[in-house]
């Protein structure tokens, strides 16, 4: 029996679809799961002590797994899971997209090569390998969702209800689709809508948060509610944290803040200074960077919201390095394991120092 068993009906028809355009990804996007993968496309040969997990997806009868508290898991943390399957990578880290100039198809293509998948936000250039993030509310047409999966191997959505318009589209566009979620409720959507994974966030994470339980509640929910691959996020920034995460039952951990003080990011100088002298303590949840997006939480350094509060500045965008202005008030958006990220390193020492954990 594969070491896959117990995570999906054998003999659902969805479990055959999903392989099936799992397959099909690869085909297009050979990357260091697959036997095309290799020099000649400019990437890193995969280590010998990776191993992957094969076989048909075979399980239980039923939709989740058991389980909704971390400690009662057994499960071997290891770098092979469903979603390194899945995405075609060598490693189960996925690069949070970051928006606003900051993240970018630099970062995107450092994390692909280092052997996470890579993410960039709608609308910048796609590296060859890695996936886009959409923004749900400002999703214009399905035009757009679906010229984005012609190109990326992985289509995202966050931050609405997850729509089983948009996941077709990006289906048929070739893609693979995951949704950010911050409830189990909300996954079981996801996975109705047709999902292939799905990314449980925690109130814990950077940026804009849907969650509003930690993310060891959230992920535990989540687990027991839906069958296709879990994605844990929100905080998460040391190898003990991955390796626990991982198993935990998370098939990968979605990481942004770590990735910031990377020399590959955009990010703005002042903005990088602040991350390196900050801890979690210094992080807050609020509402104030609400221009054109109202009633939407965010968690950024208290410092940028102390000094928006003062100066009236409300735009949801983070300072990166093209920004002319002073980043002093911009939303500096930060998780709460901020307090980990003291230099600034390239994405492949932080990405192979966060797997390290993992067998």
């Amino acid at each position: 029996m594969s070491r896959l068993a117990g995570h999906n009906t054998p003999g659902d028809p969805r479990t055959t679809m999903r392989h099936d355009r799992a397959r099909k990804n690869l085909d297009r996007y050979p990357t260091t799961s697959s036997p095309q993968y290799g020099r000649r496309r400019g990437w890193l040969w995969m280590p010998q002590h990776v191993t992957f997990w094969g076989g048909v997806f075979q399980g239980r009868s039923g939709g989740g797994r058991p389980g909704h508290a971390l400690a009662v898991s057994k499960r071997r943390a290891t770098t092979g899971t469903r979603f390194t399957e899945l995405a075609g990578c060598a490693y189960p880290l996925q690069l949070a997209g970051m928006g606003g100039g900051v993240g970018g198809p630099e970062l995107a293509a450092a994390v692909r090569d280092a052997g996470g998948l890579g993410m960039v936000t709608a609308g910048e250039p796609v590296p060859h390998g890695c996936g886009v993030g959409f923004l749900a509310p400002f999703v214009e047409s399905a035009d757009d969702v679906a010229e984005a999966a012609r190109h990326s191997r992985m289509i995202e959505f966050f931050y609405g209800p997850p729509d089983p318009a948009w996941v077709g589209c990006a289906h048929d566009g070739g893609a693979l689709v995951g949704w950010q979620v911050g409830s189990a409720q909300e996954a079981a959507a996801a996975q109705a809508a047709g999902c292939d994974y799905v990314i449980a966030q925690g109130v814990e994470a950077g940026g804009h948060v849907r969650a509003t339980q930690p993310l060891d509640s959230v992920l535990g929910g989540v687990l027991a509610r839906i069958s296709v691959p879990v994605v844990a996020a929100g905080g998460i920034s040391s190898p003990e944290r991955v390796a626990e995460l991982i198993a935990a039952g998370a098939d990968a951990v979605r990481i942004g803040t770590s990735f910031l003080a990377c020399p590959e990011a955009r990010t703005h100088p002042d903005y990088l200074a602040n991350l390196l002298t900050a801890t979690g303590d210094d992080t807050v949840l609020t509402e104030w960077f609400s221009q054109g997006w109202p009633s939407a939480p965010h968690r950024v350094l208290r410092a940028s919201l102390d000094a928006a509060q003062r100066s009236g500045w409300r735009a949801v965008k983070p300072p990166s390095r093209d920004d002319a202005r002073p980043a002093a008030d911009m939303a500096q958006y930060a998780g709460t394991g901020v307090g980990a990220v003291r230099t600034s390193e390239s994405a492949h020492h932080v990405l192979r120092h966060l797997v390290s954990g993992l067998a």
